[in-house]
């Protein structure tokens, strides 16, 4: 009883091994892709890391920190023509800046 036990478990280990070995052409490829692909994204995640995460070089061009204190909203004029329904918040030479109170 024990031989024909062990006939049918190294029946069975062959035949998961040759399964195992068979991999066909399409497999290759499959497994090549994936490989491919694990590749890129560990490199992506390293330039991602020393790139974004970790850089500190941006520290050197900082001088300090400048606060000002804050005031209460008041527009500069209401009503403006050029944008009907905006204040006018902020200006210069070139830009107006209109927000919406509402």
């Amino acid at each position: 009883m024990a031989k024909i036990m062990e006939k049918k478990n190294k029946a069975q280990d062959s035949s998961t091994e040759k399964e195992k070995k068979k991999l066909g052409k399409g497999g290759k490829i499959v497994l090549c892709v994936l490989a491919a692909l694990i590749l890129v994204l560990g490199i992506w995640f390293v330039y991602y890391l020393a790139h974004y995460r970790y850089y500190s070089g941006y520290k050197q061009y900082l001088q300090s920190y400048e606060y000002e204190e804050s005031t209460a909203y008041h527009a500069l004029s209401t009503g403006n023509g050029r944008v009907a329904g905006m204040d006018l918040v902020a200006e210069n030479d070139i830009l107006e800046l209109y927000t919406s109170t509402k």
